[in-house]
């Protein structure tokens, strides 16, 4: 049954890879550390939008500092959730592993 396209936005787009890979109740709290380390962190974010803004008002030396940091930032958070993806996949069952690889091959998130 399709779903109008809003309800369809609001859902957990980890939802479909949390239900194909049938946890057993030891691997869920390494579940939530992986879905966790996905959220976005409202302060960076803060950050992100302030680093924009001022954007227009610094010399091209600041602006490439400032590029710098933002994705030096961008990599800390990846390597977070790259270490939570392994920390989770190392509790999984090789056939949850291959339901995992096979979820999340086209995208860098779970599939949506």
């Amino acid at each position: 049954q399709a779903q109008p396209p809003r309800q369809q936005q609001q859902q957990n787009p980890f939802d479909g890879l949390h239900r194909a890979l049938n946890l057993n109740p030891q691997q869920e709290d390494g579940w939530k550390a992986f879905q966790q380390s996905f959220a976005m962190d409202p302060a960076a974010m803060a950050r992100r939008r302030d680093a924009g803004a001022a954007m227009a008002r610094m010399t091209a030396p600041q602006r490439v500092d400032q590029s710098i940091a933002l994705m030096r930032d961008d990599l800390e958070a990846e390597q977070r959730r790259g270490a939570a993806l392994k920390a989770f996949y190392a509790t999984l069952t090789p056939q949850q592993q291959r339901t995992f690889d096979q979820q999340t091959l086209q995208q860098d998130g779970p599939e949506q």
